[in-house]
């Protein structure tokens, strides 16, 4: 419970359904993070008030939900033109006129609908099994949601990187949110590389289907790889051995096959919060073929230094490689 200030009255229930309205509008959009469920939890847990108000407004947003069904089967066609918007305070009016009428009835329904927040530290590495019988890897510095209900299967990547072993299930395909793309998969392996500026898909096995806004939607198939960059996609085919190779971190490795010094400290950055730095374009430039671990920046300074002949000096948190 809150401790109150002298003075301060406790909020009204009002006040406290429409903050579960809000918090509930805010965990069904795009966007939200590991420090949000954190915030969202902390307030869920000052009172009981709370947690009795958000699983009826989870409840009434349900009904809700099926009330658009019917809308949009055609039996109340003047709400069609609404904006997601104006759709989004109907459903909260919704929640807010059924409260009364919904009770406790509705914590069975919230325990199946909870959104779980899984993440990876720098370095770090988590295997999941998600209760439909799939499984998720997370790579290092990774964070993502998880909604596993009986009508559908959804999962925002965040931030990092995750490979999918799926389920097959036609009744609910299972749906990776990375942004503004959208994968949909029945059945399959994939990973997903989520950085700054671009996406990357890669398909071990099955199919999976690629949408984005403003660019379409593209069928993959085993061994395709696609790299969305804005609203630009390029799709690429891969030898198993390269697949096999982008994968290495599983086995907590970084596979080099005749990649530049530039592009190999990237990757190990990915995986460390010690930076290696190579201002020399020169050294940059330099192409190397090796498999190291990915937890050990040493490794890669040993490399540089005993097979290239290459300079390292420690400067804070870099390390700067140079002739």
């Amino acid at each position: 419970m809150n401790d109150l200030e002298p003075g301060l009255s406790p909020p009204s229930a009002k006040a406290i359904r429409l903050e579960a309205a809000m918090w509930h509008d805010r965990r069904e959009r795009e966007g939200w993070t590991q420090n949000d469920e954190i915030a969202f939890q902390s307030w869920l847990n000052e009172a009981a008030a709370h947690k009795v108000a958000f699983l009826r407004v989870d409840a009434a947003w349900a009904r809700a939900d099926r009330l658009n069904a019917l809308r949009d089967a055609g039996r109340d066609a003047p709400f069609k033109s609404l904006s997601r918007f104006r759709s989004a305070a109907i459903r909260i009016t919704v929640a807010g006129i059924t409260l009364a009428a919904v009770g406790f009835a509705a914590v069975p329904y919230f325990s199946k609908s909870h959104i779980r927040t899984y993440s990876t530290a720098v370095g770090g590495h988590k295997v999941l099994a998600l209760s439909d019988g799939s499984r998720v890897e997370l790579n290092t510095d990774s964070s993502l949601r998880v909604e596993i209900t009986g009508k559908r299967r959804v999962v925002w990547l965040d931030r990092g990187e995750a490979y999918f072993k799926v389920r097959a299930d036609a009744v609910r395909p299972f749906i990776v949110k990375v942004g503004d793309h959208r994968i949909t998969d029945i059945g399959t392996a994939f990973d997903i590389r989520r950085d700054e500026d671009r996406l990357k898909v890669f398909v071990l096995e099955g199919r999976i289907q690629l949408a984005g806004e403003g660019n379409g939607s593209r069928l993959l198939k085993d061994g395709d790889v696609a790299v969305a960059n804005g609203s630009a996609v390029i799709v690429n085919r891969e030898t198993e051995r390269a697949l096999a190779n982008e994968l290495g971190w599983q086995r907590g490795v970084l596979v080099f096959d005749n990649v530049t010094l530039a592009e190999a400290a990237s990757e190990f950055n990915r995986y460390s919060h010690d930076k290696i730095v190579i201002p020399d374009p020169s050294a940059a430039k330099i192409t190397i073929g090796a498999t190291l671990p990915s937890n050990d920046v040493s490794a890669f300074v040993r490399v540089a230094q005993k097979i290239f002949g290459l300079h390292a000096e420690r400067r804070g948190d870099n390390i700067v490689i140079s002739r």
